[in-house]
């Protein structure tokens, strides 16, 4: 076994894992500092993701500790799988599930969806069952010159995750696209929303593709591990990162000129209120509109009718009725003037 495409290799995904898990870090108390009061759900599922991508960088440390550190020089324990390779793959697998529900869930939520949003859910689970049956045989193949019978399971689950994060990014991007206004603002708001959602499928189908070209070339080599071990920091930085950037994202749709409103420092959900008590404001404090309406009737009586005794209308006469109604107080005012 070469160390070069093996553990070389690994350790360049390593690295970068560990890069990563240094922004997940930065955003989780970004996150925690600015939405104190957040949704109860979101504030759990925060902590489950740390946890989580914490356990999965202790995984992928482990894993070239055993074989190079703890047993140094023991060239035959290099082809044996260890339970911290193992195990990394379904704790990956995991993360990718809760975001792609998470990111699911906005899609039914935004698009009123449920075919699209259900094609969603199915393929991440077929993603994660593919990781568990993975760690499964892994542990019951016990060397890594076996590997090459997992490549359809790699091939699926990883595909199934890619087509996953596709769906996700495309629905998105089109539900948005519906709610376009002419408002400049709230379209320019809608493109960095589409942006972040293509953004975010392109570096994990990047990735999963990346990891699944190597493992069928060579299932033996870890080449395809220095893919696949950051993908679930990427969902995770990703998931964060659209967390993190609701405030700015928010200001960004508001108006320049505001003299009423005072945003900037607002936490979720304030902002639509104060917006609703703005328009509220205005609505109440408008001029009055006035409407004013002037009817002129002209009778004209026969000069038969006019000489009979009995009637006391000579000629013509001409009535004005002049109307004025105040919308603001619903009053009405008639004047009739002969």
């Amino acid at each position: 076994m070469s160390l070069d495409i093996t553990f070389g290799a690994a350790f360049s995904g390593l690295f970068v894992g560990a890069i990563m898990y240094g922004l997940t870090l930065l955003q989780t108390y970004t996150y925690f500092k600015r939405y104190p009061r957040d949704k109860r759900f979101i504030r759990p599922l925060v902590v489950c993701l740390w946890f989580l991508d914490t356990l999965h960088l202790g995984l992928i440390f482990g894993c070239p500790y055993w074989y190079l550190i703890a047993n140094f020089g023991d060239s035959s324990n290099l082809a044996e799988t260890h339970w911290t390779m193992n195990l990394q793959a379904v704790v990956n697998s995991f993360l990718a599930f809760i975001i792609q529900l998470f990111f699911s869930m906005r899609v039914y939520r935004l698009g009123q969806n449920l075919i699209v949003a259900a094609v969603a859910c199915i393929l991440a689970m077929i993603q994660f069952s593919i990781g568990i049956f993975f760690t499964a045989r892994s542990f019951a193949l016990g060397t890594y010159d076996k590997f090459g019978q997992l490549t359809w399971a790699a091939s699926l689950g990883l595909g199934s995750s890619a087509t996953c994060d596709v769906v996700i990014a495309v629905s998105l991007c089109y539900f948005l696209r519906k709610n376009r206004t002419e408002f400049p603002r709230t379209n320019t708001l809608i493109s960095t929303l589409m942006t972040y959602s293509i953004n975010t499928g392109a570096l994990t189908n990047v990735c999963a593709l990346c990891s699944v070209i190597s493992f069928g070339i060579s299932p033996t080599s870890f080449i395809w591990l220095s893919f696949f071990w950051i993908i679930g920091k990427l969902y995770v930085n990703s998931f964060l990162a659209v967390l993190n950037s609701r405030e700015r994202l928010r200001n960004l749709g508001q108006p320049y000129d505001s003299s009423f409103l005072r945003m900037s420092n607002t936490r979720s959900g304030i902002a639509a209120r104060e917006t609703m008590d703005a328009e509220a404001y205005i609505t109440k404090t408008q001029t009055p509109i006035s409407i004013a309406v002037e009817t002129s009737k002209m009778e004209h009586v026969d000069d038969e009718y006019s000489k009979s005794p009995d009637n006391k209308t000579a000629g013509s006469r001409h009535v004005s009725f002049s109307r004025c109604q105040d919308i603001s107080s619903n009053t009405e005012r008639l004047k009739v003037e002969p």
